[in-house]
């Protein structure tokens, strides 16, 4: 089995070149990091060399089909050369991260003599547009290194100053190869008159004279031209082999131009060299300014080819950033220094989160905070220099608090709750609770932790009909899940683990749960402990019983409630006001509240377990709680929940409860209200609630 995930290096130029597209100051790229799930320390390495504004596959979306396809990767691996066939770029990285894992993981994809060192590839200088005095500069640099070819981006500047360029040229060095690069600048019209011009500089070739789409006019240029024409952009967007053959049919070009990342990778290249072959039409390879992670992967590609002309691979030194590398240009030709070593660390070293397949450095937290703003302040908070972070209570029993906690606690809780579900790196935990409360923040600690890969949907009270693809790990509120199963059950299916907190499962969720295949637990925990530290197994063994977590040790106190001993989160014992009935030091079954118990004349009820009892004997939602009596201190109440059309039902409920419960259980108070008082997680506010609620009746003390 695959884990992939993707991360982003903006490479940014030298200086700025010139095209006839524009200048450039930057390049992005995005990397498909692949790793098998037995072996996380061998990793192969494709990058998507996408240009903007040029590549097919530059569209708003591209990022969301680069983390579905690292989601899907075991899918995708098998099928991408036809599924990704919209995709070029993320095709070819793929294609090279899957060559790379296979060979090790070691960026020595083709083995050749190119590779071993032994060979080097020769190269064309590339003289990239600008003024007369930058261009001429860089002629002069190129030659003077040993450059035998050269390679002239025209179009931007005065034409006839790019012939003054070239007269030079050729009056100071008769024998050099030049080729021309036009970039589509030419106008049809136009075109022939130019080209006879450059024709009196002996000039080898010229790429892409027109721009592309144009193959009426192409053709007829690749007819006439007195120098040999080279499509180049004319390839881009051509995805099947019946395209390819009928586009060089028609056009006849002298050469094409193989650019991996935008023609759809090695595959693709080797049906364009098949039809070449078989017209007549001779070709040569080019980076399409890729860093030397994908240079070095065309370079080892083109050396098996057997084509002995100058490449196009001389970008490799225009980067500030570059991936440092074994690749260097000596006297006109790329080679491979085996003694020099790869320093991949800026896209392979582990990053701080990732979300949605895309992981975010330390120093990419910027760039986290636009895409995830909500994520990155709590990542942000994470890294900064504080031992402690700061995190809300969900006021189920009392007013929202906000508390200091130390990050080492966290980080131990987050590492419990891993282990104690075997959460390996890169598998999927989803995110679809507000992360301005513990629940959430919690997520994402266990995403940091364990180098898990986060997926977030809307904290809304259904977030499971947004899920598309495999989760291995999920948190959702009783609230989510329930509205989940009535509207969505099939997401479910998706979901490998599910735990269940904020609030209780009752016995109809339960009974929802028991019949589905997901893994579902119920957790037991609180802000003091930071997250749960207990869970209850409900599928498929639809246990009562809750079992502490990596870590936690239990007892109770003289009230039979639950006394936590958590020494990785925190120093002191936690005692609690849950009334348990304890098993031994690692499980406990919970009864209920010790602060909603109701005294009533010397009789202590637990309201919890009263609602337990009567709960599948009544068809109105309910709580039982305690109101203050002259006489006996407490009275039992219960509260309805119903609106006008129901209420007609509190009678039918009430004579099920008195035929089924015991006198002394039998709640003496009854009260509806239109909705239960509940906190933003869910958990139903007891005091509040009565406050609202409106008196039915009383029933005599028979």
């Amino acid at each position: 089995m695959l884990n992939a995930i993707w991360t982003k290096h903006t490479l940014k130029f030298k200086q700025p070149s010139g095209t006839s597209r524009g200048t450039l100051n930057i390049k992005e790229s995005w990397f498909i990091l692949l790793r098998e799930e037995d072996n996380s320390s061998t990793v192969g390495i494709g990058e998507c060399g996408l240009l903007k504004g040029l590549s097919h596959d530059d569209v708003p979306n591209y990022e969301e089909k680069l983390a579905k396809v690292c989601q899907n990767i075991n899918k995708c691996a098998k099928d991408f050369q036809q599924t990704l066939l919209d995709f070029p770029s993320i095709r070819f990285g793929l294609e090279m991260a899957l060559l790379d894992l296979k060979n090790g993981g070691t960026r020595n994809l083709f083995p050749s003599a190119f590779a071993n060192g032994k060979q080097p590839i020769p190269i064309n200088g590339l003289i990239w547009m600008g003024s007369k005095q930058f261009m001429f500069d860089q002629i002069n640099t190129k030659i003077n290194a040993g450059f035998d070819c050269i390679k002239l981006k025209i179009g931007a500047i005065n034409f006839e100053e790019e012939l003054g360029l070239l007269r030079y040229i050729r009056s100071e060095f008769s024998d050099i190869e030049i080729r021309v690069d036009a970039n589509g600048a030419f106008q049809p019209d136009s075109a022939m008159n130019k080209l006879e011009h450059l024709a009196q500089f002996n000039i080898h070739s010229i790429e892409q004279p027109i721009a592309a789409g144009q193959q009426k006019h192409m053709a007829r240029l690749c007819e006439r031209s007195p120098i040999p024409i080279a499509l180049d952009e004319e390839l881009i967007g051509i995805k099947t082999e019946s395209a390819k053959k009928q586009l060089l049919e028609k056009i006849r070009p002298q050469y094409i131009i193989l650019k991996p990342s935008l023609v759809g990778g090695f595959a693709s290249c080797a049906e364009y060299i098949n039809l070449c072959n078989s017209l007549n039409i001779d070709w040569w390879a080019t980076s399409a300014l890729e860093s030397n992670i994908g240079l070095n992967a065309i370079a080892q590609w083109t050396a098996i080819q057997n084509n002995d002309m100058p490449q196009g691979l001389g970008t490799g030194q225009l980067y500030t950033n570059n991936l440092p590398s074994p690749l260097e240009i000596q006297s006109g030709s790329l080679k491979l220094n085996t003694n020099s070593p790869w320093k991949i660390e800026p896209i392979t070293s582990d990053g701080v989160i990732t979300i949605l397949g895309r992981q975010y450095s330390k120093d990419q937290i910027e760039n986290l905070k636009c895409d995830h703003p909500d994520i990155g302040d709590f990542v942000e908070s994470w890294l900064n220099n504080s031992d402690h972070l700061k995190l809300q209570t969900s006021g189920s029993t009392g007013i929202p608090q906000i508390i200091s906690v130390s990050k080492n606690a966290v980080a131990a809780s987050a590492a419990a709750t891993i282990e104690y579900f075997d959460l390996r790196q890169n598998e999927t935990i989803l995110l679809c609770l507000p992360t301005n409360f513990v629940a959430g923040q919690m997520i994402l600690a266990r995403a940091i932790e364990g180098k898990l890969n986060v997926v977030p949907m809307s904290t809304s009270s259904n977030p499971a009909k947004e899920i598309q693809t495999p989760i291995r790990f999920a948190a959702m509120t009783p609230l989510q899940v329930f509205n989940g199963l009535e509207e969505n059950p099939e997401k479910f299916d998706l979901i490998n683990t599910l735990i269940i907190g904020g609030g209780p499962v009752n016995n109809e969720l339960e009974s929802k749960l028991i019949k589905i295949k997901t893994k579902c637990f119920v957790t037991y925990g609180m802000t003091e402990t930071i997250s749960h530290i207990a869970l209850r197994h409900i599928t498929p063994s639809n246990s009562k019983t809750y079992t502490a977590l990596p870590g936690i040790k239990f007892k109770t106190d003289d009230r039979n409630c639950l006394v936590i001993r958590a020494n990785r989160i925190r120093e002191e014992e936690i005692v609690t006001n849950d009334i348990v009935e304890l098993i031994d030091q690692q499980s406990f079954n919970w009864l209920g509240r010790f602060d909603n118990i109701v005294n009533s004349g010397g009789i202590k009820f637990n309201p919890e377990a009263l609602e337990q009892k009567i709960g599948p004997l009544v068809r109105l939602p309910f709580i039982i709680i305690g109101v203050p009596d002259p006489k006996l201190g407490q009275k039992l109440a219960i509260v309805f929940e119903t609106d006008q059309n129901q209420t007609s039902y509190i009678q039918t409920d009430i004579t099920t409860i008195r035929n089924q419960v015991t006198r002394i259980e039998q709640p003496r108070l009854i009260f509806q209200v239109n909705s239960f008082s509940r906190t933003e997680n869910g958990k139903i506010q007891r005091q509040k609630t009565i406050e609202q609620a409106q008196l039915v009746k009383g029933l005599p003390e028979d």
